[in-house]
């Protein structure tokens, strides 16, 4: 993944206790990726920072003890309560 310009970070603890890393646009603060501690091959992205989410196909959906009511993805995806183990 490239990134063009600055970014600023705000650092934050994971439900493991490590680690996390908010990244944003300086300017408008924008959410653009997020960085974890626990699971450093991954980078999370925001789908709305996308300019096609189109081609975005969800394979899990993770904090559903949190969700609202209403959020319902449905299909055949993994679901997890909290933040899964890594690996």
């Amino acid at each position: 993944m490239t990134v063009a310009g600055a970014l600023k970070t705000f650092e934050g603890r994971g439900d493991t206790g490590k680690a996390t890393y908010r990244r944003f646009c300086p300017e408008c603060a924008s959410p653009i990726m997020v960085e974890a501690e626990a699971m450093p091959d991954v980078v999370m992205i925001p789908a709305g920072t996308l300019v096609d989410a189109s081609a975005v196909k969800p394979t899990m959906q993770i904090y559903c003890d949190s969700a609202q009511p209403w959020v319902k993805l449905g299909g055949d995806i993994q679901s997890f309560a909290k933040m899964p183990s890594p690996g």
